[in-house]
């Protein structure tokens, strides 16, 4: 008796996904379509593309500004040897 409801149950949690993931649906998205036609999308790209070029701009400045910092550590360094 109690192997046969182990049986069943076993069976059923097998079988509860099938009847599960027959239920989802499975859709498409032309984001090609979008990022073409849809002005929102545009202006919002411009926009980050603006704020990308001023971050990395910003970086850029304190990569340089770094690498003279350490330059000018090195030389003091060397100095003291």
């Amino acid at each position: 008796m109690i192997r046969k409801t182990i049986t069943t149950v076993g069976i059923m949690a097998m079988i509860l996904p099938i009847f599960l993931t027959a239920q989802n649906k499975i859709g498409f998205v032309q984001s090609d379509r979008i990022r073409a036609e849809y002005e929102e999308f545009k202006d919002a790209e411009a926009q980050l593309q603006m704020e990308y070029r001023q971050v990395n701009a910003q970086y850029n400045k304190m990569v340089v500004e770094l690498d003279s910092i350490k330059q000018a550590l090195n030389y003091t360094a060397d100095k003291r040897n």
